[in-house]
């Protein structure tokens, strides 16, 4: 019961509680932020190279929202466990489908 609980709550709170930014440009370079966008929720990384990639946020499980584990580099879901990496894909289930990539950008060198 308390366990069911501890879900639902974060369901929710992580559905009201995100951050809005104006530009990919305010996420520093081996950071990662659950943003808003126009009522959408997105898992954003910025590698250290500047490389970001951009994620829908919501775990294709249940339907939580990710949160950025970083001493893993992994985004997880707080309730039931799945874990995925930088681009989506599953590292761990129940998952049985990856995080819907909406794109990379490889920051090139001038």
């Amino acid at each position: 019961m308390k366990e069911a609980a501890a879900v639902a709550f974060d369901f929710i709170k992580d559905k009201i509680v995100t951050e809005k930014i104006d530009s990919f440009s305010e996420v520093g370079e081996g950071e990662a932020k659950v943003i808003r966008y126009e009522s959408e929720s997105y898992a954003l990384y910025k590698e250290n190279d500047g490389t970001l990639h951009l994620l829908k946020s919501t775990c294709p499980h249940a339907g939580c929202e990710v949160r950025w584990n970083s001493a893993e580099l992994s985004w997880d879901c707080p309730c039931h466990g799945s874990r995925f990496n930088v681009n989506g894909k599953i590292l761990t289930g129940p998952t049985t489908k990856s995080l819907q990539k909406v794109f990379s950008y490889q920051k090139r060198d001038s």
